[in-house]
């Protein structure tokens, strides 16, 4: 059974990271810890305290759950330096799937909105066998995006044959899923198909296409986590 580590500070964000887990199909009998770390700028001198990050980095360690949760406010300039001091170190060096998630206007009880992004890669695959294992409300909707980065040698044939298998493996387990392809830079193609697809949710691998991910798509998951209209899930294998 999933287990989920959810880092709470009491704020509106963790509040609606909280109210997100709703759309990320874990089920009834996902097992939860919530962790509340004290965050001092001159820590006392006998203190034990840790830093937010560090602090959610160590207890992932030890109890080793499947994903970690957590809120930002992203778009705000506070929002973005909070996620670069949080956020982004939980997304950079935590060894499971890492949800981060942004308050957001109150949503009716319509079923999850999710869209998957693919590229070949064996951590978008994982990402797309993430979504085939979780237990998704009756209704749920999912579409399955493939950008094509000029930057890479990636032709139009590919992808689309790409976004069709990503998309049979979905329908197999009797998920609603269409998919597309676009063109461009994949941090910005996605952040507008989230918004024409209204997503709940954007899951994508934590890295992508080969050697030289590190330096064409290294930062694409830090990028959406922090600027994308909707909850992001970055999966790692």
């Amino acid at each position: 059974k999933p287990k989920v580590l959810i880092a709470y500070d009491g704020s509106a964000c963790s509040d609606g990271a909280l109210a997100d887990l709703r759309n990320a199909g874990l089920g009834p009998k996902a097992e939860a810890k919530v962790l509340t770390v004290a965050d001092y700028w001159i820590p006392p001198a006998d203190s034990v305290l840790d830093t937010p990050a560090a602090g959610i980095l160590a207890m992932s360690d030890k109890w080793k759950p499947s994903l970690i949760a957590l809120g930002t406010q992203g778009h705000t300039v506070l929002g973005r330096l909070l996620l670069g001091s949080v956020s982004h170190k939980v997304l950079s060096h935590a060894h499971c799937n890492v949800r981060v998630a942004r308050l957001r206007a109150k949503r009716n009880a319509a079923p999850p909105r999710i869209l998957v992004a693919v590229d070949g890669s064996k951590d978008s695959e994982a990402a797309v066998r993430c979504l085939a294992r979780r237990a998704w409300p009756k209704g749920t909707e999912f579409r399955v995006v493939v950008v094509i980065d000029y930057r890479l040698s990636f032709h139009g044939t590919l992808a689309e044959r790409l976004a069709e298998q990503a998309a049979s493996l979905l329908a197999e387990q009797g998920l609603r899923v269409t998919s597309t392809v676009r063109d461009g830079d994949p941090r910005r193609e996605l952040i507008r198909e989230a918004k024409r697809f209204k997503a709940d949710t954007l899951f994508l691998g934590s890295r992508g296409l080969g050697a030289v991910q590190r330096f064409f798509l290294g930062s694409v998951s830090l990028a959406l986590a922090e600027r994308a209209p909707c909850a992001v899930e970055v999966v790692r294998r």
